[in-house]
């Protein structure tokens, strides 16, 4: 959406230019010429640049650098979608899954479960659970992490009517590479039966974070 209106924004004013650059004579008419090129020509030729290879660019393809910040302009359909999915058991604590990184940027891990409605209600759930988390390519770990008690990093959210704890944090392709299928493993310590109880259905979910 942001990248689209760059795009008309850039277009209007070259119309604006091109149309003083007809009407213009002599030292006047270079001087358009050379504004025109630099404040309209070139950055329409990158911002069009940035639209055709979007999703490359998202994807550490071409360019990795830009790639959080295109997210940040234009994010792609599927942004919000899990990397992987699995629900709390009483009397299991590992939890096995297989993911793939798909865009670069942030990521979570995340509690999802009923919402609640206070903050004070909040803060007694993020001191119940401790989650540990390894990530293995073929037989070597490649990354771990461990949440932080308290949690330091938290949210609360009314998507599905559901309350979210971020338990772990971390970046691709700083913490793991992108493009490259991984086995995940992750450890929740606490009363897991208890906290079912107490919360209902409990849905542990790895996806994209925000890069803000």
């Amino acid at each position: 959406m942001i990248l689209s209106t760059l795009i008309y924004t850039f277009f209007l004013i070259g119309i604006g230019l091109i149309l003083f650059l007809f009407f213009s004579k002599g030292r006047l008419q270079r001087f358009a010429i050379g504004i025109t090129i630099f404040l309209i020509i070139l950055p329409l030729c990158f911002v069009a640049f940035l639209g055709i290879f979007k999703s490359q660019i998202q994807q550490g393809k071409i360019f990795p650098q830009l790639g959080p910040i295109l997210i940040l302009l234009s994010p792609p359909d599927d942004i919000k979608k899990p990397l992987g999915v699995a629900y709390l058991t009483p009397n299991k604590k590992e939890y096995n899954l297989k993911i793939t990184h798909k865009y670069l940027g942030n990521h979570e891990i995340l509690l999802y479960f009923k919402k609640l409605n206070s903050y004070d209600e909040l803060e007694k759930t993020k001191k119940e659970l401790f989650l540990t988390v390894e990530f293995k390519y073929g037989s070597r770990i490649i990354y771990s992490a461990v949440s932080e008690r308290p949690i330091s990093y938290y949210s609360y959210a009314a998507t599905e009517n559901k309350s979210v704890i971020s338990f772990i944090r971390y970046n691709v392709p700083n913490n793991l590479p992108i493009n490259t299928v991984l086995q995940v493993k992750i450890k929740v310590e606490g009363n897991i039966e208890q906290f079912i109880e107490k919360y209902g259905p409990v849905r542990i979910e790895i996806k994209k974070g925000s890069d803000i």
